[in-house]
Parts: C-alpha cells; structure tokens; sequence
C-alpha cells in the first residue's frame, strides 16, 4: 500500500509477549500516526486478538498473522518493529533478523536489548503509554528512521551466526579454564 506505514510486530499469544500492550500502545498513537497499518506476525488466537482490537477501535488498521516459518517474509515489509516482550529475553532472534534487514526497532528494555538498540529506542517494559509516545516519536521522523536502518546495517556483523558462536566458545572456553580442564578442538 503506497504511502501506508508497516508497524509490525512478531510475537506468540503469551502474555509475556505483550500482545495486549502493543494493541493498546497502537491505539493510543495510532491518530498521531502517518497512515499505517499494524502487523503482528505470530499469534494464532485471532479471535481474542480481533475482539481485543475491536474494543479499542482499531480493527481496521490491524492485520494478524498466525505463526509462520519464514519471519523474514513480513520483517521486510515493516517500516518499524516494535518489540513488546516483558519476559526477559537475551538476544531477541527476530531483532537480531530485523536489524540484518535493516528494519528499524523500538524495543521493551530488557535483557541484552540495550545492547543492540540506542537508549532513545528503548521503553519501559509493560509500559503501553511509553511505547506509544516512543512509537509517534520515531514513525513521524523519516530522517530517524533512516539512521536507525542504516545503524542497523551497520550493526548487522556484530549479530552473524559466526560471531554469535564465537561468543559461546568463548564463555565455554573460559569456564574449562576456570575449571582447570582442558580445551578441547572444535571441529
């Protein structure tokens, strides 16, 4: 849809995920929006969603997704993911995918989050109202979201499969030489 803004989300139907308080968040900025549609990939009660979404007037500007294989399919169409998750996650997969596309990403600050993500792009987890404010700042400037895609991009080296397992050996490695054990060759 030209000139229509993808906001998206990829979520499950835990509460955890913040589902609601995306929802909510959208709601309350959506009039202060440009034209866009939200996108939340991953739930499959579409029911309760499309009820939730009803009674907060919003129906016509949310499309759900039940859960698919290939994520990258929709992240590539997002103007912005906003990650609503109140459960403390390390790495995110679909932020590490988001960035390597260089999607822009507003984020609950939690976890290992505020290391991958600048603090301006960071809300309260739980916290509707913030999201909501943080997604009307970040959606109404164009400029914004294209640094935040090219820093994306930029970043995209420091998330690869090679560094990430290079990580991992190395806290491996670290705890075999704590232990006194040797370190073994990994093939």
């Amino acid at each position: 849809m030209p000139g229509i803004q993808v906001i998206g989300n990829v979520a499950s139907d835990s509460p955890k995920k913040g589902v609601g308080r995306l929802l909510a968040a959208y709601a309350a900025a959506r009039r202060s929006l440009p034209p866009s549609t939200l996108v939340v990939v991953g739930v499959n009660n579409l029911e309760q969603w499309r009820s939730v979404c009803a009674g907060l007037g919003i129906e016509e500007h949310v499309r759900l997704v039940p859960r698919i294989e290939n994520v990258a399919d929709y992240l590539q169409t997002f103007a912005l993911l906003v990650f609503t998750s109140y459960f403390i996650e390390s790495q995110p997969n679909v932020i590490m995918e988001a960035m390597s596309l260089g999607v822009p990403v507003i984020a609950s600050n939690i976890g290992e989050i505020s290391s991958m993500l600048l603090p301006d792009c960071l809300f309260r987890p739980g916290d509707a109202d913030e999201a909501a404010r943080l997604l009307v700042s970040v959606a109404n400037d164009p400029e914004r979201l294209s640094l935040l895609s090219a820093l994306n991009l930029a970043w995209k080296p420091l998330f690869s499969m090679e560094r990430r397992l290079e990580t991992v050996l190395g806290h491996y490695r670290a705890a075999l030489r704590e232990a006194g054990l040797p370190e073994r060759k990994v093939r």
